[in-house]
Order: structure tokens, then sequence, then C-alpha cells
């Protein structure tokens, strides 16, 4: 009997496969006599649950997510199609930070919807050379690294020990411990922001920031701060209306 349903396990969570010909009431049925049946191998962990395959509506996403959480002891993080929706990007911004980042990323939420429109602008501007915005939907851990020569967008903490070298921007919506190297695409204007900036290194562009030599890359006040190359060195400063403008006609 063919599966319409197939259920794995990876490193951020769960991707569940379905069946491009299969109706959504089959898909529902037969997903939730699956997660019954395995309930206990699941456990109790907090998950990011992918789809694959037939394409859904975010009421369909939504309601399999649901029966996930209903059916399991799983805590669903955010859930995603492999065919990434830009649109819903600020849904999953809220979903996938944790307490302590959440009121930054309201507080500072008209900004990060900006940056969001600029980097759309510019995947736009550069898709015919297949340029993307690469996004990260956990926390990037100690060894992982992200490189390309997209912008980067992390929903989550990028820890020490782990990298990111980008020939855009980087975004990273919760703490910055790593290192962070940006626009090293010399045709690009490339710029870190993050709500808790505290990297080991920062590069961007030519210009090369390390904790042990500049005490100032780092995020004293608590506040969300963008860093950008000038002159030659790295500037990193807090976000407030005039600096973001500045820096945003920059890199138009």
């Amino acid at each position: 009997m063919k599966d319409n349903i197939l259920i794995k396990g990876n490193q951020f969570g769960l991707s569940i496969h379905i069946d491009e010909q299969s109706t959504f009431d089959l898909i529902y049925e037969e997903l939730k006599r699956k997660l019954i049946d395995g309930k206990n191998f699941f456990g109790n962990s907090k998950v990011v649950l992918s789809f694959e395959g037939k394409k859904l509506t975010s009421k369909e996403m939504d309601q399999l997510s649901q029966l996930v959480s209903d059916e399991t002891n799983l805590q669903i993080i955010c859930s995603l199609h492999k065919e990434f929706d830009f649109d819903r990007v600020e849904e999953r911004i809220e979903k996938v930070a944790n307490d302590s980042i959440e009121p930054k990323i309201k507080a500072y939420k008209d900004y990060i919807e900006q940056l969001e429109s600029q980097l759309r602008l510019q995947a736009q501007k550069f898709r015919e050379q297949d340029e993307q915005i690469v996004f990260h939907f956990s926390n990037l851990r100690s060894g992982q690294q992200i490189v390309t020569k997209s912008h980067v967008v992390i929903l989550g903490d990028v820890n020490n020990g782990s990298r990111i070298e980008s020939g855009g921007k980087v975004i990273v919506l919760g703490r910055l411990k790593g290192v962070v190297q940006a626009g090293l695409d010399p045709q690009q204007k490339g710029f870190v922001f993050a709500l808790d900036m505290n990297p080991i290194q920062l590069r961007i562009g030519n210009a090369i920031g390390r904790a042990s030599d500049q005490p100032n890359v780092s995020s004293k006040s608590g506040e969300a701060q963008i860093a950008y190359e000038e002159d030659g060195r790295i500037v990193i400063e807090n976000i407030h209306n005039q600096v973001y403008r500045d820096l945003i006609n920059e890199t138009n």
C-alpha cells in the first residue's frame, strides 16, 4: 500500500514529505494515524516542522502543525514549507523567537521590516545571477557554518564556535557571539545587524575587528546594533533613525 506521508528526522526537527497527488483529508488522517502509532518514538523535544512535496496553504500547514502538537509531546518552534514563502517571514520570526529575544524583536519591528524590504529588493535585482537570501531557522551551534554569496538571515543565536561568511548583509535576530564576515562581494555594501552584538570576530568588506583588540565590538547597552565599514574600519552603532537611514541610503 502506498504511503502518502513519510516522516523523517533532521538536525532541526521533523520533515514530513507529502505525496503531491493526495487529498488533504487523506493526508490529515494518515498523519494522525502515524503520529498516534509512533507517539512514544517522537519524544518531547523542541522542533522545527518542515513540509516537503505537495504545496500546502497556510491554513493546511497550521492544521497539520496543530495535529502534530495535539498527538505528540513535541514543542513546535515553527513550521515551514521547503519552498520558502517570503511573505510569512514576520509570522515565523514571532514563533521562533525565545523569551529573552522576543521583546527586542517587537521593539525593533519597524527596522526589521525595512531590512527585509531592502533584502527583497536586492534579491530581485540580482535574481538573474542566482542571488538569493539564505534563511536559517534556529540557533547556529558551535562547529556549524554558513558560507554563501547571498544575504543571510538567522532566526536565532549565532553561538561561539560558529561562523558565517556572506557576500552581502547578515541579519541576526538573536545573540551574535560567533564569527561573521559580511560584504565579501565587492559589488555589495555589507553590514551586520544583531539584536545582541557580541561577536568573537567581525569582518565587513576588508575591515576586521576582533573581540580581543576591539573592545567596542560588542553590545554593552543591550540594544540592537548595526556594524558597518567606514574608512577601512568597523563602526558599530545602536539602532536609531538617522544611522539606519544613512546606512540604507548607502546600500541602495
